[in-house]
Formats: C-alpha cells, structure tokens, sequence
C-alpha cells in the first residue's frame, strides 16, 4: 500500500497551539511547530554531531543545525547538503549506463560514527518511479545499493558496501537500515504485489533477496547481504529496539495487482486482494507471510502466501512506513519503550510492544515518511520528529507539562 505517486490527497490541517492524547489515563500534550521546508523527505535520522540528516526522494542529503528558541520552537541555523549519494552510476535493466540520470532514490538513511566523524549509512536505487503496470521505464532490478558515507576535512567519501540488492518495477526496493551488533539490517521490498508475477509489477519475479529483512554483517563484508528474515512484501522501516527485539513495518498488497503463486511456480496472476498494513515483532527467520517461489524452493513455507501474518502484532488502515522506539522518560515515561509510526492520512501512531496501538495526534499532515525520537541525553530529549513527504516538511512535536 506504499505508494509515491498518487497525485491526489487531502492536506491535513497544519496543527496549530496543544494537541492533546491519552495513553493508559495520562494525559500526553505535545506544541506542533513546523521546522523546515525540504523537497519530498523520505527518511531522516539525528547524527552524533546533533545534526538532523534528511533524505530527500533525489538522493540528495541535507544535515540541519538546530536551535531551539523557546517551547515548541525551533529553528534551522545552517544546512549542509550531500549530494555524495547522486553520483552512484545508473543503468536501464538491459545493463545500459544511463548518465543522463543524475539522481538516486533514497528511502532510508542511518547515521553513526562521532560528532567529528559521522558517518552515513544509506540505501538507494534506479532513480526511476514504477510504471504502475503502463510502459516499462526500464528500471535497473539490481540497482540497490548500501553506502556508506564518511565526513573527513576534504569532504564526504561514499563506499559501496552491497550492491546488486533488488529493486522492483515499482517503488519497491531497500529501504530502512537498523543496526543488530556488528550488523546492519535492511528492509528490503520485494518485486510482487502477492508473490506472483503480473502486469502491474511488469512481470517481474521474487529473487532471492527480495521481499525480506536482510542482513549485512560489517566484519565481513566480502560475504554481501544475506537473509535475516524472509516474507515481508515491502518493509519500509525497521528498528531494533533497546532490549534488543527487532520490529519493522510491512506495505499490504493491493486489488488486482498481483496474486500468490501456485505450485511455487512463477505462474502469472492478475489477481490479489487489499490488506492493511503491519507491523512485526521479528526473530531471525521469522516468516512474514509474503510469497517467495526462488526461496520457496528450499524452504516450502515460503511458497504460500499467508493472509494472517503470523508475526504482525498491529495493522493499519493507510499506508504505514517510518518507525522509531521512544526511548525518553518525557511525560512521566508514558511512552518510554513504546513504538512509533505514521501513517499516509496524517496520523502519528503509538504502539506498545505487546501490540495495542492507539493514535497520539491525526494532524500530522499528508504523507509523512519517516519518523524519529530524541533520547533524554540528545540536545532535544523527548522530541519527535517527523518527515511529511507530500507537504515538504520537518514536523516537530515537543512534549510539555501536564497541568
């Protein structure tokens, strides 16, 4: 149900003055105030140096200094833009290098190192939007890659850590990097509406590491990616929360864009049925319910597609991406340990790890992304931050005191 280029929705209202929630009886006040203007924010994450870096859906990377000026407002006081992600080659899916496209699709961005030397890990893909099952556009299916970038006194130097990784006909292609030890996890999308091959995903087919949660191991990177835990249709975020537990959202397919295979063969199927969005509580090899045949073939579960997702532990009605754990004892710790997520219609979602989910706010706007918390040893503790795509905007929520 993730899709970037519906050209129609309704902007939810920008929130103006307190907004008020309700977890388990105590009341949860956050200031909305909008930071910034940015062209179409996929993914966004705070670096050790207390820069807020966001990607943008050209590859482009900005990192924003902020200031706070008083009780739900800030400011941006400088911006550095990366451009570094650009300059990765692109090539049609016949293996025709395509200098004329000089940008990348970033979706997912993780940054680390020290406030002297950050460092950037980061996904991207063919530059290309699908083709919604009209003309191909000839988007590269190997043309996911993991980067990573690394800040020095001449300027930012990219190393391609993995490459070759899936991308479909549509915008379905790695995404959210979370790190496990000495591992980076990716969520990475698959190349089927429902596992089968059909026209609205150009006929293409599951491959070995599409539509998965993947692995790379750092301390060997010779080794590329491999499979950390199969069936998850197109994850958009994932996170591994401070206990260690692995959580990810999961896009549900959509009518009539592709159906399951059968036989666990690559057998056409023009049909499939709409399901709400998900999220996961992931163990390694955990089965997300998405078909797979290639994978299928040593693994037998992976050739039926399951409608109840046996790892889901909330669902969703619009389209549902970025995901954080709030980690801050702000509001008396009504939320520390929770999970949070947003969704396409504007809404801003609090889930607990047991599953209850309930809405924290309804007005964040159209299309938010990606979503991050600040900790109480961050410049911002309790903070959240949002990237609303469709409005071209940072939103911020800070929590205040209760009367």
């Amino acid at each position: 149900m993730f899709l970037f280029l519906a050209q129609l929705a309704l902007a939810a209202p920008v929130p103006a003055g307190i907004q008020h929630a309700e977890i388990e009886g105590t009341p949860i006040r956050f200031v909305h105030s909008r930071l910034t203007e940015i062209d179409k924010p996929t993914s966004l994450d705070f670096g050790p140096d207390g820069r807020l870096y966001v990607a943008q859906l050209d590859g482009a990377v900005q990192a924003l200094s902020i200031e706070r000026l008083g009780p739900g407002r800030y400011t941006v006081s400088a911006v550095e833009t990366i451009p570094t992600l650009q300059a990765i080659p692109n090539r049609d899916d016949d293996g025709t290098a395509r200098p004329d496209l000089k940008t990348r699709l970033v979706t997912g961005i993780l940054v680390e190192g020290t406030a002297d030397q950050p460092v950037i890990y980061a996904t991207s893909s063919d530059p290309r939007l699908g083709d919604k099952g009209g003309t191909p556009l000839g988007i590269d299916p190997e043309s996911g890659v993991l980067s990573r970038l690394t800040k020095s006194d001449q300027g930012w130097t990219r190393e391609d850590l993995v490459t070759g990784l899936p991308r479909s006909a549509e915008d379905h292609g790695p995404h959210g990097i979370a790190r496990l030890g000495d591992r980076l996890l990716i969520a990475q999308g698959g190349s089927t509406n429902q596992g089968a091959p059909s026209k609205s995903f150009s006929m293409q087919r599951e491959t070995a590491l599409s539509a998965a949660i993947l692995s790379v191991d750092l301390t060997a990177l010779d080794a590329g990616a491999s499979v950390y835990a199969p069936g998850f249709r197109n994850p958009y975020d994932l996170v591994v929360s401070e206990a260690g537990q692995v959580y990810a959202t999961d896009n549900g397919p959509n009518r009539t864009w592709g159906g399951s295979p059968t036989d666990c063969s690559h057998r056409p199927d023009e049909g499939g049925e709409t399901a709400p969005d998900t999220l996961h509580r992931i163990e390694p090899g955990t089965y997300g319910g998405h078909a797979n045949p290639v994978r299928g073939q040593t693994d037998p579960r992976q050739c039926i597609y399951q409608a109840a997702k046996p790892s889901s532990i909330a669902q969703f009605g619009s389209s549902t991406n970025g995901l954080t754990e709030y980690t801050s004892e702000s509001m008396g710790g009504a939320l520390k340990g929770h999970l949070l997520t947003v969704s396409f219609s504007g809404e801003l979602w609090d889930v607990h790890p047991d599953g209850t989910s309930r809405v924290l706010t309804r007005a964040i706007g159209a299309w938010p992304l990606d979503v991050t918390a600040q900790a109480d040893d961050e410049p911002f503790p309790g903070t959240i931050w949002v990237a609303v795509y469709l409005q071209n905007r940072i939103q911020v929520l800070e929590p205040i005191a209760k009367d």
